[in-house]
């Protein structure tokens, strides 16, 4: 069609975007609709999604993305990371 080229688009279900983050899928239903809390001074980070015929798709892209923001904001226990205190 006219030398165009459409790119192929790659989408996850839920299920597949909590068994990539090690989590549940209610885990993941919540990073789209609620987001986690990034403190008071910054607005919540919510994990980006579409919604089609009723059910969330994830950009895997976007899944790595919002892990990476999340990593760097929580330790591997799940607890916020005060790395900036002093003991």
């Amino acid at each position: 069609m006219f030398g165009t080229t459409m790119a192929k688009l790659v989408l996850i279900d839920i299920s597949e975007a909590a068994s990539e983050a090690a989590v549940t899928r209610q885990t993941v239903y919540r990073w789209i609709e609620k987001g986690f809390d990034l403190g008071e001074d910054y607005h919540p980070a919510f994990l980006t999604a579409v919604r089609l015929a009723g059910v969330y798709y994830i950009d895997p892209d976007d899944l790595e993305d919002f892990l990476d923001i999340r990593a760097e904001y929580y330790d591997d226990d799940g607890n916020e990371d005060d790395e900036d205190e002093e003991d």
